[in-house]
């Protein structure tokens, strides 16, 4: 084997047989890898390295040009003197395994680590996070088991975070629920915002059935639940045009000492508005205010948007004297929609003043939601 190699050295490497070559770029590749192959060759016939930069610097090389499996090959073989250096060669190798997809490789040098050096964290989540995006969730599992309970290490809240996150992304429910409970059996309870980034997916997917049995294992675990769990219901029963069960959760939350903040309550009076109710959006302004949650523009404009629409400039005009008295300062949404009702009524001159105030603020009409209206006030003003 030896005498080979030293041929093809000969061979390809001499400048007097280059013409034989017709393609250049063939021949340099081919080079590459037979340098490649004659220096892990080398390797081999000392079966150890004398430094730890040496076969760093070769591994590296083999798993940045895409020979992981080379590089398996080649950490099966040789003894690593240097043991500070194995943790961070064996995870070099594993992760070049696993960006190339080869998972059984992975998993048997996972297998041959753990017999030669301790795997560290960044082992065990690697590997794990491989695991979970080939659906191998009882191995992820058992692993994850693995790295708590018996190695001790720690699960960062962040971490599981983004993992869960991924997960709703793609619709991998049962996976999600797999992990979050296979987390609880050991001992390990995940918090309440990473079972809320799995219950809001699930609202916002449509999977109710679903939602409400996580609400209910939630309850069972003990958790008080948020205003951030809340408003999710509150949002999902708005979208479901189910005004008086989400209004009814509004007083549920009050009666629990959890208040609910702008977001609740604006997206409650948000439904009532899209669904033309404005006795029931009035009213549930009047409970902002009363349990001291002050509204935003975007709540106001919401109303002021719809009675102008309706023509009810009565009605407009008390919601903008509210949003004086609390301190809010309309936007130009705000003098847009009175522009609107305004000029539905062809009340002239409280749309010159209005206009007028714009001026002074520098605001821009949104002349494209009230056009029809403003060529009523126009045809009003030539006729005067």
């Amino acid at each position: 084997r030896e005498s080979f190699l030293c041929f093809l050295q000969f061979f390809f490497l001499t400048p007097c047989f280059f013409p034989l070559f017709q393609n250049r770029s063939v021949h340099s590749s081919f080079v590459s890898l037979l340098q490649r192959r004659v220096f892990v060759h080398g390797f081999l016939q000392q079966r150890h390295c004398s430094t730890q930069e040496d076969l760093e610097t070769l591994i590296s090389s083999l798993c940045e040009n895409n020979n992981a499996r080379d590089a398996f090959n080649l950490l099966s073989k040789i003894k690593v003197r240097n043991l500070s250096s194995k943790l961070d060669i064996y995870n070099k190798v594993l992760q070049a395994l696993l960006n190339t997809s080869n998972i059984a490789l992975a998993s048997k040098l996972f297998d041959q680590m753990k017999e030669d050096v301790s795997p560290n964290k960044t082992t065990y989540m690697s590997l794990f996070n491989a695991y979970c995006k080939v659906a191998r969730i009882e191995e992820a599992c058992d692993l994850l088991e693995e790295m708590i309970v018996q190695k001790g290490f720690t699960l960062e809240t962040n971490v599981l975070n983004l993992l869960i996150g991924e997960f709703v992304k793609a619709g991998r429910w049962k996976t999600c629920r797999r992990i979050l409970f296979k987390l609880c059996d050991i001992g390990y309870i995940p918090p309440l915002v990473t079972f809320n980034i799995f219950f809001s997916g699930l609202c916002r997917s449509g999977l109710m059935p679903q939602a409400c049995k996580i609400l209910d294992d939630m309850i069972n675990l003990g958790f008080s639940l948020d205003v951030y769990t809340y408003s999710i219901m509150i949002h999902t029963l708005c979208k479901a045009n189910k005004l008086d069960e989400a209004h009814r959760l509004l007083k549920a939350m009050r009666s629990k000492r959890c208040m609910p903040d702008v977001v609740c309550y604006s997206t409650v009076l948000h439904g009532y508005v899209r669904l033309g109710k404005p006795e029931s959006a009035m009213r549930t302004m009047d409970e902002m205010c009363e349990n001291g949650c002050l509204p935003d523009v975007v709540a106001y404009n919401s109303l002021l948007s719809m009675f102008s629409k309706q023509g009810d400039t009565i009605n407009a005009y008390v919601i903008w004297d509210k949003m004086s008295a609390n301190g809010i300062i309309p936007d130009h949404i705000s003098y847009t929609s009175m522009l609107d009702g305004l000029c539905r009524r062809n009340k002239v001159k409280e749309c010159l003043k209005l206009l007028g105030e714009m001026l002074k603020w520098k605001l821009t009409i949104d002349i494209y939601h009230c056009k029809e209206s403003c060529q009523n006030v126009y045809r009003g003003m030539a006729s005067m």
